[in-house]
């Protein structure tokens, strides 16, 4: 049932959660305000409405499975629970998609492929579904994944497969129009953000080897389009519900939620307790809030074997400087840069969103299903986190979870070796890195390596440094030639082979190879005439290096005779900084430097980076320190 609602009550909703979560009850009424209120079991329909009545309250939506009534109400939650027929009442809050930034270059990149590669889905595919489909091919019956999101083109020519011109599943296509369904009013789903559920859907779902687009990472998979976003990115907590509830009935064994709201409830909790009792996997966005905020369905990753809590990492394996983290994360998966499809056009790039890396988990999520039915919702999050690849610190973090995703690794048959990779980091002069790698099975006699594509053309051996094969696990250190690799980010597989002849699915990291020394595009002393105390005196400097994430970072200031006068070091990811003057000099974003005021006189400000492949760049400029004249 569509409810109807206006933009301008959502949006006021918006600003009451963004401002801090009220507690309503009798003395603190919310005129207008929604209400999700769910009586105890066997209240009949007259008392129900006789309570809403007596409380002024219009009924407009009711979540039949869940049983729950969205009222629009002028009393709290609170005056609603203390009648005895109701189980609980709770506010509908409004929360929003987990949106990225607005796309900059409509232009498909094969750069923007990298994906697909990092994850390792190529070799995935290989191993299942084994095979490109035209409509007369396609499987009778695909996994489902419903995409809860805004408003989907479902006539965008990339959901055809070749053999149709139609998108629908009925004929050959890759949607499943037939159960397709909107908790939004049709005058309300087109807006700003009314792109983001053609996007996600196409990460998902876009026709493989039609000729046309992009390639979905469950191509073999059929998405089930559920609108439960406007058209300016809003969700509420009702609409949240009732698209997991109608997914589920509907036969979606993956669900995926790249929207976040701000809070739980009652409502949401069992509309995703109640698909995890019917065997679907939930995989929900962290958010872009770059912090640890709390954020709902995620969250109940931390309370439910089935929901999978996503953030999001980029081309050098770290996080994205847009994902959210926290202790709940399951896994993470590329969200920088990532290429989809445009709705009512082609294809668009966007820069960074947890948005773009849930669809690629759950459309393994997807694929692992596909290639073994009936497996459970917990094993199939166990897949997915024993297969991903640890790029943060060793073991589970908050930042990127079990690890990045790694396809091939979540759908390999148990017993074939496995191989976990530390990075070889970043190159400088030299043309090849050290690569270290452990290989697990019962008996390792070989291992090997790819750059760029898993059986591509760059490969090499990997030879234990200190004995032979035969142990059941191997330390592996070899050297990877970089000889005819461009400069920038590349990828790097690891293989191992056992006794019995089988290799193991592949470990995948960044392999960036850097020839070029970071830049210094500004160093300044603002103004050059430094009078000590002066709090307006800023050291400006920005520094670029795309390559490296950390750059060693020397500021010395040093005094016509030669004398470095004051030396300060510290560690900073590239981007740009201000050091405030205090008499000394403060570390940038905080934090003062001991030591004394430097003395009067001319100085230069040598300014030293050292990047993470050993380049080193030097800028100066200079300052005049005044006497202190104060009394």
């Amino acid at each position: 049932m569509i409810r109807r609602r206006t933009l301008s009550a959502a949006f006021v909703a918006l600003l009451v959660v963004t401002s801090g979560t009220a507690s309503y009850g009798a003395s603190d009424p919310m005129p207008g305000a929604e209400l999700l209120v769910r009586f105890r079991t066997g209240t009949l329909e007259p008392v129900r409405a006789a309570v809403h009545a007596a409380l002024g309250s219009t009924v407009i939506d009711r979540i039949a499975p869940l049983d729950v009534d969205v009222v629009r109400s002028v009393v709290g939650p609170k005056t609603y629970a203390s009648d005895p027929n109701v189980l609980y009442a709770e506010p509908n809050v409004v929360g929003s998609l987990a949106a990225f930034s607005p796309p900059d270059d409509p232009d498909w990149s094969t750069a923007t492929a990298w994906r697909l590669t990092r994850a390792n889905a190529i070799p995935a595919w290989a191993i299942w579904p084994g095979r490109y489909y035209k409509a007369s091919t396609r499987p009778a019956r695909p996994v489902k994944v419903a995409v809860l999101d805004s408003w989907i083109d479902t006539l965008h020519p990339d959901f055809r497969n070749r053999g149709t011109t139609s998108t629908d599943a009925r004929q050959g296509g890759q949607l499943d129009l037939r159960d397709a369904a909107s908790f939004v009013p049709a005058d309300q789903q087109r807006g700003t953000m009314d792109w983001h559920g053609t996007f996600v859907a196409g990460l998902i779902g876009a026709a493989a080897n039609n000729r046309r687009g992009i390639a979905g990472v469950a191509y073999a998979a059929q998405v089930m389009p559920v609108t439960v976003a406007d058209g300016n990115g809003v969700v509420d907590m009702a609409a949240a519900a009732a698209g997991i509830t109608h997914a589920v009935d509907r036969g979606a064994k993956v669900i995926n939620m790249s929207f976040t709201l701000p809070e739980g409830s009652q409502t949401l909790k069992t509309a995703v307790a109640r698909a995890g009792k019917a065997g679907a996997v939930l995989v929900a966005a962290a958010g872009n809030g770059a912090g640890a905020t709390t954020m709902y369905p995620a969250a109940y990753a931390k309370s439910y074997p089935f929901v999978l809590a996503v953030s999001a990492t980029g081309p050098l394996d770290t996080i994205a400087p847009c994902s959210n983290h926290a202790s709940y994360i399951t896994v993470s998966a590329p969200g920088i840069d990532i290429m989809s499809l445009r709705a009512e056009g082609d294809t668009m790039t966007v820069s960074c969103g947890t948005s773009a890396a849930t669809p690629l988990v759950a459309g393994a999520a997807a694929l692992i299903a596909g290639r073994y039915p009936g497996i459970a919702p917990d094993a199939i999050r166990r897949r997915i986190t024993r297969g991903a690849d640890d790029i943060g610190d060793p073991g589970r973090d908050a930042f990127t979870g079990h690890g990045r995703l790694n396809i091939e690794r979540a759908l390999v048959t148990d017993g074939v070796p496995r191989t976990a990779l530390n990075g070889p980091g970043v190159s400088g002069a030299s043309d090849s890195a050290s690569v270290r790698a452990t290989a697990r099975g019962r008996r390792i006699v070989a291992a090997r390596y790819f750059v760029d594509r898993v059986g591509g053309a760059r490969r090499g051996t990997l030879r234990p440094t200190d004995r032979s094969w035969g142990e059941r696990v191997e330390n592996v250190k070899a050297q990877v030639s970089l000889k005819g690799l461009s400069e920038g980010v590349h990828h790097l597989f690891v293989q191992a082979k056992d006794s019995k002849g089988r290799w193991g699915a592949t470990a995948a990291t960044a392999l960036v190879v850097d020839r070029s020394r970071p830049e210094v595009t500004r160093l300044e002393v603002d103004p050059v005439l430094v009078v000590p105390g002066d709090r307006r005196t800023r050291v400006h400097f920005t520094i670029l290096d795309a390559l490296s994430t950390e750059l060693k970072t020397r500021i010395r200031f040093i005094d016509r005779d030669g004398e470095v006068q004051a030396s300060h070091v510290y560690r900073l990811p590239p981007g740009t900084f201000a050091a405030e003057w205090r008499g000394t000099v403060d570390r940038p974003g905080g934090g003062s430097y001991d030591g004394a005021a430097l003395p009067p006189g001319p100085y230069t400000v040598q300014l030293t980076l050292t990047d993470e492949a050993g380049w080193v760049t030097v800028a100066e400029t200079y300052c005049v320190v005044a006497p202190d004249t104060r009394t």
